[in-house]
């Protein structure tokens, strides 16, 4: 056996070792794993052609700049990514209408039984207690983690 072959038998066994992926530079470069955007500016935005699974995306900014729409705009494209997203509604401010008009092209989302959730009449604290103890411990217990999770 040359050393080349063995080279190439033993990088073939780690491809294939305890179901994990193995890729070269250039199929990692264009493996995509997570929600993939679609338009220029938010790859600008995001410095990405998606949102990784797993990752920790967190929106700021001024008041009144629009940070609620595009959260929903967020979660829209993560359920339909086949992904679950969840609103806390905390400040009371949260238009029914903006939200219908986002989520109306599936009806399916609207009526509850889809990956779209409104929390309200929570308080901050029974909002983060609800997240890590009820939604994160049955994602983790799930064992979903191929699937988006987007929480507002």
């Amino acid at each position: 056996m040359t050393a080349n072959k063995a080279i190439m038998d033993l990088l073939a066994s780690v491809r294939k070792a305890d179901g994990g992926i193995a890729m070269s530079v250039n199929e990692f470069k264009e493996a995509q794993y997570g929600i993939p955007l679609k338009h220029y500016c938010l790859q600008y935005l995001f410095g990405s052609t998606g949102l990784r699974y797993g990752g920790f995306y967190m929106l700021g900014g001024k008041p009144k700049s629009c940070k609620s729409p595009f959260a929903f705009f967020l979660a829209h494209l993560c359920c339909e990514n086949d992904g679950i997203s969840y609103l806390y509604e905390l400040e009371g401010k949260a238009s029914p209408t903006l939200i219908y008009s986002l989520f109306s092209d599936h009806e399916e989302w609207l009526d509850g039984s889809g990956p779209f959730q409104i929390l309200t009449g929570l308080t901050l604290d029974k909002a983060e207690q609800h997240l890590s103890k009820v939604v994160l411990k049955n994602f983790k217990k799930a064992e979903a983690y191929g699937t988006p999770l987007l929480i507002d």
